[in-house]
């Protein structure tokens, strides 16, 4: 929301109006009415731009800089205060809780009210205040347009308690960011788990891709081998995951493709401090289609030795697990329909409620963009490892590396688990505006009034009608 104290922010609403006082309105005022206790005024709006706000919203849709358009204002409301004790000389609103009379504007600057010129005032319309007003509230927001506004433009909960009944009354103005996924709609935290748990179980069982006493051969002959992805890379006490720089077997030098396998590895499982490791289905798609690529390269060398082949034969068996849950071409792949997905992790959790919302492709796809109109960055990846045992660069008892998604993901609110209930839309442009009036007994024209937001609340600018 825009505040805008004293009326003089370039980007701001400055408001006036021109009344009169209680003991003239009978005898020098032809605007007064003496059975509602009204006077006539003018309303007056000074709008100028040219501000930068920090937002990761686009600078148009936020007003940013003074060559954005101004966007207008609407369901703009008014609220007149009389003068009391808490506002004696006209000051801001304190303490003052209830508003004398309240005015529904609707609709008062469109798009084509806007100016850059900061010399330029706007006479918008005239209210009928009660005497003895000194002081106005102002409240409005940015009408929003095009393909998904709410996003790109904010949605809060504006003024969501005020009606006729209460709109006089202060605390029924609120103002509250809005939730995604609507809270009372039931079910969807065990939905959003699902479509992650299944996730996690696909790229959990490609990370401990394995070979089990399973023939590697090489020069014609059979060797039965049992090797670990895992075996390739040494993880330390504070789970800094590094290549391994001799084989596994026998602590020679770590062979050309094994140590591909070994960069491959740390890479995909290094999470830097500060960085976000996307967790969406469609980054992990990428992700998984660029690590086949690897694979596939490995797959077409021509081992020199039968470390080589050994790292290749693991290197088919990560290609295996990949090809088993996503489709395409490498890099580019696409997720598995989620049964596909079931089978070749085995997993056994509940996958009822993981559906596809599209005619075509597979519902892990649309998670959670998709699935739950959630932003892809609400979906962040965590690494989880325990240590492996290694000497001098080779692993002699590989550790572990096991994924998860994180529960407090920086744009959330949550104190445990992930919730799809705790995101938000981003904030929308509102606009509040708090001014002392000026009063007169003389008729003031549009050009009279003070111009631009340098002079508007200068005191010398309106001591010709006082």
């Amino acid at each position: 929301m825009r505040f805008f104290k004293f009326l003089a922010i370039a980007g701001a609403i400055a408001l006036a109006a021109t009344a009169c006082k209680k003991q003239q309105v009978a005898e020098d005022t032809p605007n007064y009415g003496r059975e509602t206790g009204l006077v006539n005024t003018n309303f007056v709006f000074n709008v100028a731009t040219g501000r930068t706000p920090q937002t990761k919203q686009s600078s148009a849709n936020t007003q940013a800089t003074a060559s954005d358009a101004f966007r207008g204002i609407q369901e703009a409301r008014l609220l007149s205060f009389l003068r009391s004790a808490s506002l004696a000389d006209g000051s801001h609103i304190l303490a003052a809780g209830t508003a004398n009379k309240h005015y529904s504007l609707g609709h008062v600057m469109s798009t084509s009210d806007a100016t850059t010129d900061q010399s330029k005032s706007h006479r918008i319309l005239e209210l009928a205040l009660p005497s003895e007003t000194n002081t106005l509230m102002f409240y409005g927001k940015a009408p929003k347009s095009g393909e998904n506004s709410d996003f790109a433009q904010g949605k809060i909960s504006y003024l969501s308690k005020v009606d006729n009944s209460n709109a006089t009354d202060l605390t029924q103005y609120d103002f509250a960011l809005t939730r995604i996924v609507d809270v009372n709609s039931s079910g969807y935290n065990a939905k959003y788990r699902q479509y992650g748990d299944l996730i996690l179980a696909a790229l959990n069982y490609i990370t401990a891709a394995e070979l089990v006493n399973e023939n590697v051969t090489f020069e014609g002959t059979n060797y039965p081998t049992t090797l670990k992805w895992t075996e390739f890379v040494t993880i330390s006490d504070a789970g800094v995951i590094t290549p391994a720089t001799k084989d596994p077997s026998d602590g020679t030098p770590m062979c050309g493709l094994g140590e591909i396998l070994a960069q491959a590895l740390a890479t995909l499982a290094t999470v830097n401090p500060g960085e976000v490791r996307a967790g969406s289905g469609p980054a992990i798609s990428r992700t998984m289609g660029d690590l086949l690529v690897v694979m596939n390269n490995i797959h077409g060398a021509t081992p020199t030795d039968l470390y080589e082949a050994k790292a290749k034969a693991l290197a088919d068996k990560i290609k295996s697990r990949i090809e088993s849950c996503f489709e395409g071409t490498a890099p580019s792949l696409t997720w598995k329909v989620v049964s596909d997905v079931v089978t070749a992790t085995g997993y056994t959790g509940d996958v009822a409620q993981v559906v596809r919302i599209g005619s075509t492709g597979s519902a892990l796809d649309e998670y959670p963009t998709i699935a739950f109109n959630l932003p892809a960055g609400c979906s962040q990846l965590a690494v989880t490892t325990t240590k492996s045992t290694d000497a001098a660069g080779r692993v002699t008892a590989p550790g572990t590396i096991t994924w998860s998604y994180l529960a407090n993901v920086q744009v959330f609110s949550t104190a445990g688990a992930t919730s799809c209930y705790n995101v938000y839309y981003p904030a929308e442009i509102c606009y509040i505006g708090n001014s002392p009036i000026r009063v007169t007994n003389e008729a003031v024209t549009e050009p009279e009034y003070p111009q631009g937001v340098a002079n508007w609340d200068a005191e010398a600018s309106w001591t010709s009608k006082n």
